[in-house]
């Protein structure tokens, strides 16, 4: 019961509607019957003050007249009317349900402190069974009866309280009738309107569970500006980047299958060869100089792949510190040396400033500055160019380090890919002078994690490429604005 998003709307605005219905009911109930019973007392009054003004001119000079007067306003509202003098005997009565049964009595039970203030010249009014001499609950106005501009007597107008109360419940019959037809049209509108607010929402929940099956072609069909809309607008997203995670993971996994399977095949078909005396005992020496090189390479795969994991996974923790990236570079450089020489590189330094003091993980940038070194050293041709550059840019409080080469270059087509996982631009994946196309994603993300930014520009083939990163300037050691 309640399982669906109808029912329980319904449910809901139907609790609501109706606490509210009740509390207003009561509310007015109480606000109208208070204001009922001051409308009443003000009609008595005035219908006193005709009355008095009856008594006044027709009472002694035709009294039969007057009675008649006195009776039409009793009828009218269903009331006895007392007239009595100073010493509280009844003058005239009219009341349709005791006629003539207090005519000319004295009346003891008044109640005392009704007495006075009627005689002193105050209107009285009260609810109850007036001294008891009703059976049932009266609503009594006490009046003055002034003659010649002088109390000479009171006049009582007594009301039954039923009577007012069953004019009081007609109208709460008709307000409650009026509030269940209310009621009734809610519920209708409340249906329907759940019934269009929740359709979205089972759509999409369908679309997630094609979803979850790997399906990411379906999109919920779900137009307007309001927040469903909207979810739908994330949930087709959702699917375009789960479509596109699908596609990298199935991609990933078929790189990594071919980057292990080309190292396991060779070293496999090396061993099997000297094993089974294909390859001569004489050649075991290079061949096991070989197969040491595939392990190398799969090692660094290997260290490569879980490098990548645990970025992506966030276990790859920056620790930031204070240093100086020139002096970085100069260290970094020299592990290249035997490497440089060996293809008569001409390497060129310009850093602009004598120290460049960084915040940043240094091992991390580290890693970064072998990648591209090793790649730019790698791609260079014999007596090609290389060439590091360092410069402070105070005003955006970074520094840019830019490493350069005059190589084989990246063509246009391949730019805006190199950043991904075991992109090559050497399709062929020869394994002499393409790494693991694991490097350059691994720095990438390593910039990212430091939120800085990096780029590379390259003029197509033969043509070299640079790439340009920035690392936030130390605060303390930041060269002043010019």
């Amino acid at each position: 019961m309640f399982k669906t998003v109808v029912s329980r709307l319904l449910v809901i605005y139907l609790i609501v509607i109706l606490s509210a219905l009740v509390a207003f009911g009561i509310a007015t109930a109480e606000m109208f019957n208070i204001q009922f019973m001051d409308d009443r007392l003000q009609t008595l009054l005035r219908e006193a003050e005709q009355i008095n003004e009856i008594v006044e001119t027709k009472f002694e000079r035709n009294r039969i007249a007057a009675r008649e007067e006195l009776a039409i306003i009793a009828r009218q509202y269903n009331a006895a009317i007392w007239i009595m003098d100073l010493n509280y005997d009844t003058m005239q009565v009219v009341d349709p349900a005791h006629p003539d049964e207090w005519e000319g009595a004295q009346i003891d039970h008044i109640p005392e402190d009704i007495r006075e203030k009627v005689l002193a010249g105050y209107n009285v009014p009260t609810r109850g069974f007036f001294g008891n001499l009703y059976d049932e609950p009266v609503l009594t106005l006490g009046r003055p009866l002034v003659l010649e501009e002088q109390v000479q007597g009171a006049i009582f107008m007594h009301v039954k309280l039923s009577d007012i109360q069953a004019q009081v419940a007609q109208i709460y019959r008709n307000v409650a009738l009026a509030s269940l037809f209310a009621v009734a049209f809610a519920s209708f509108l409340i249906y329907f309107t759940a019934i269009r607010f929740s359709r979205p929402l089972v759509e999409m929940n369908v679309v997630a569970q094609r979803f979850s099956k790997g399906d990411f072609s379906v999109r919920p069909e779900i137009h307007g500006r309001d927040e469903i809309a909207q979810l739908a607008a994330s949930i087709d997203q959702m699917a375009d980047d789960l479509n596109d995670l699908e596609q990298m993971r199935k991609s990933f996994v078929a790189n990594v299958s071919h980057e292990l399977k080309s190292p396991l095949a060779a070293m496999r078909g090396f061993i099997e060869g000297m094993y089974d005396g294909t390859i001569a005992e004489a050649d075991f020496n290079q061949t096991l100089g070989i197969v040491l090189d595939e392990t190398k390479r799969l090692n660094l795969l290997i260290n490569d792949l879980l490098d990548l994991a645990r970025i992506e996974s966030g276990k790859f923790p920056i620790a930031p510190s204070v240093f100086d990236i020139n002096e970085l570079l100069r260290r970094t450089l020299i592990l290249f040396e035997s490497r440089i020489d060996a293809k008569k590189l001409d390497v060129f330094a310009r850093f602009r400033q004598d120290y460049c003091f960084v915040y940043a993980d240094k091992d991390r940038i580290e890693q970064v500055l072998r990648n591209l070194l090793d790649n730019a050293i790698k791609f260079s041709r014999e007596g090609g160019r290389l060439s590091l550059i360092t410069h402070a840019n105070p005003h955006r409080q970074r520094a840019v380090i830019s490493i350069a080469d005059s190589g084989i270059g990246i063509p246009k087509e391949d730019l805006r890919h190199i950043w991904e996982r075991f992109y090559k631009v050497d399709k062929a994946h020869t394994p002499s002078e393409s790494g693991t196309g694991l490097g350059l994603s691994i720095l990438k993300r390593i910039i990212d994690e430091h939120d800085q930014i990096i780029r590379v520009k390259s003029g197509g083939e033969n043509q070299g490429s640079t790439f340009t990163f920035t690392l936030a300037l130390a605060k303390e050691h930041a060269p002043k604005r010019r």
